[in-house]
């Protein structure tokens, strides 16, 4: 029987740093956002520093009725693009062009590619009242519309073609790279766990958190605890205090030292918790345990 294969998914192409830095680039040389949204339309995640949603949208998103013509213009047009894999850009329903360019590996969809919310011509003064005539209704007043308007990015042509054709170039090539992708994610978070695991047996002894393990490895703590917990199957507060509890069981057994003593070298702070701990983990407090194993 075939093993199945495991995909890259939406959260290793978050996650991917690569990935990060393309849309930083890209994002930085043309100023422009830049996006992935997963299967479900639940999940955006942006990675440069171009504003998040653009002056228009913004505003737009400020009222009820706008927020659900967006999701609807939204929803409609990625479900079409998904489906024909053609057709990377649209007009949104107030005159904005939008940029979405899926991406299949071994025929799944992973996730899509967002950009855009530009205006398909240079925003003027002279521009603004056929602009404002159509969307009044979804603006809260014209005076902070004809703001937004002024001061959103736009975009011409064959620029606009230019930037669907080096995404969809880089989405075609993260399909063919689906599953090497996996594996180099996979072999990069096993390097990431040993070298956490390394730190904590080098620092057990002090107040170690999660959040200065994850900025050793130069990951976000949420990212750490989720992979931390696939890879080693524990959690990483059970994992340190995993070794501060076989620290205690060494020094119980070699030293003559006293229970304090002990508590404070294996890195607990509170005698109390040492010895409850310690119960959990082995079934006797530490001066039973230390009876039993001379």
């Amino acid at each position: 029987m075939k093993k199945p294969t495991e995909n890259i998914s939406f959260e290793d192409l978050s996650d991917l740093k690569y990935f990060e830095e393309f849309c930083d680039l890209l994002g930085d040389l043309l100023s422009v956002k830049i996006g992935l949204v997963d299967p479900a339309l639940k999940q955006i995640n942006t990675f440069n520093k171009i504003p998040k949603v653009n002056p228009i949208c913004s505003l737009m998103r400020s009222s009820q009725k706008g927020i659900e013509a967006c999701v609807k213009c939204d929803k409609d047009n990625l479900g079409r693009i998904i489906r024909t894999r053609k057709d990377f850009s649209y007009t949104c329903h107030a005159g904005l062009v939008d940029i979405s360019v899926p991406i299949f590996v071994e025929g799944n969809h992973v996730a899509t590619i967002l950009s855009g919310q530009f205006l398909p011509y240079n925003p003027t003064e002279e521009r603004f009242p056929a602009f404002y005539a159509k969307n009044k209704n979804l603006f809260p007043d014209a005076v902070r519309a004809k703001s937004a308007f002024l001061s959103n990015p736009h975009i011409s042509e064959k620029k606009l073609k230019n930037l669907v054709r080096l995404l969809s170039l880089f989405a075609e090539y993260l399909s063919e790279k689906g599953r090497k992708l996996k594996t180099g994610i996979k072999t990069q978070e096993r390097t990431e766990i040993e070298a956490v695991k390394t730190y904590i047996e080098q620092n057990f002894r002090e107040p170690v958190s999660l959040n200065e393990a994850a900025m050793h490895v130069s990951l976000s703590p949420s990212y750490l605890s989720s992979i931390f917990k696939k890879q080693t199957g524990h959690a990483f507060m059970e994992y340190l205090q995993q070794i501060r509890i076989e620290e205690a069981k060494k020094l119980l057994k070699t030293t003559d030292w006293d229970i304090l003593r002990i508590c404070l070298e294996s890195g607990f702070r509170n005698q109390s918790h040492f010895n409850r701990a310690f119960k959990k983990a082995t079934g006797k407090i530490p001066k039973q345990f230390r009876k039993t194993a001379k």
